[in-house]
């Protein structure tokens, strides 16, 4: 088992990534105005998640902080929280991407469908 130290110095580089995230989508958010439904709609899905994995890091680092050891059950089920919420977060960037990149191609084939048909 690792130690107490171990996992504090793991969750404070997950809490600074989570941070930097967090601050990355508030660059977006500052333009949401400006992009499309379904970018909006992506970005609302996206923040929400990052969020979420923020307030469960600090959860977490605070649940370690109070127990003696980094085996007990309340600090073990925000472990697990948050590896489903990154992974729904994960799972949310690469539809997005996958998205966009699909629609730019149909989007370039219907211009390509149009010039034919003039």
């Amino acid at each position: 088992m690792e130690s107490r130290g171990g996992h504090a110095s793991a969750l404070e580089k997950i809490k600074a990534d989570a941070n930097e995230l967090q601050q990355n989508m508030r660059g977006l958010q500052s333009h949401r105005t400006l992009a499309s439904p379904w970018q909006q709609d992506a970005i609302d899905r996206i923040t929400g998640l990052a969020n979420d994995l923020a307030a469960n890091m600090n959860a977490a680092i605070d649940r370690l902080n109070k127990s003696k050891s980094p085996s007990a059950p309340p600090y073990l089920e925000y472990l697990k929280a948050n590896t489903r919420i990154a992974t729904d977060l994960a799972d949310e960037i690469d539809a997005t991407i996958d998205y966009a990149q699909n629609k730019a191609k149909l989007d370039n084939l219907r211009k390509k469908l149009d010039a034919t048909a003039n």
